[in-house]
């Protein structure tokens, strides 16, 4: 008896945790004083990339043997650097949208004829990631049969 939805939502729930606990920690290390060695830019934590994000909460729902598979999509804003950063496998994935603004309209061929409160977007496609497939309609994907496979 598997269910099908356990394995990914475990999976989001563990990234989930991972990132709160990561706040959590940086929260608590913000807190204690620190001398004037430890003031310095570079000893600020490395960003966890999405990859890595999806790794750890893999090993953990796979220390808690939860049986099954999922694709996984995780996307990171940084808003420091103001870049979003993801990791997608199979066949999900992130569409980006950007609102066009009526300043650079014309470079880039809005309707400004058409009234705005009549358009019916104002958004454009920036980006769109690849989708991972090992053949048609069969993505890779993260998965736990409850034992180790050998290759």
């Amino acid at each position: 008896n598997v269910d099908p939805r356990e394995f990914s939502h475990r999976l989001m729930q563990e990234c989930s945790n991972i990132l709160r606990e990561g706040a959590a920690a940086k929260k608590a290390k913000v807190k204690t004083p620190s001398s004037d060695n430890d003031n310095n830019d570079d000893d600020d934590e490395k960003l966890l990339t999405p990859a890595e994000l999806m790794g750890k909460a893999y090993e953990r729902v796979k220390a808690d043997n939860i049986i099954g598979s999922s694709t996984a999509c995780i996307a990171l804003f940084d808003g420091l650097r103001h870049q979003l950063h993801f990791s997608n496998l199979g066949d999900c994935g992130i569409i980006v949208l950007r609102h066009i603004d009526s300043d650079v309209a014309g470079a880039l061929k809005r309707d400004t004829k058409t009234p705005r409160t009549e358009r019916t977007s104002d958004l454009r496609v920036a980006f769109v990631s690849q989708q991972q497939l090992r053949s048609f309609n069969h993505p890779f994907q993260l998965g736990w049969t409850g034992e180790e496979l050998e290759e």
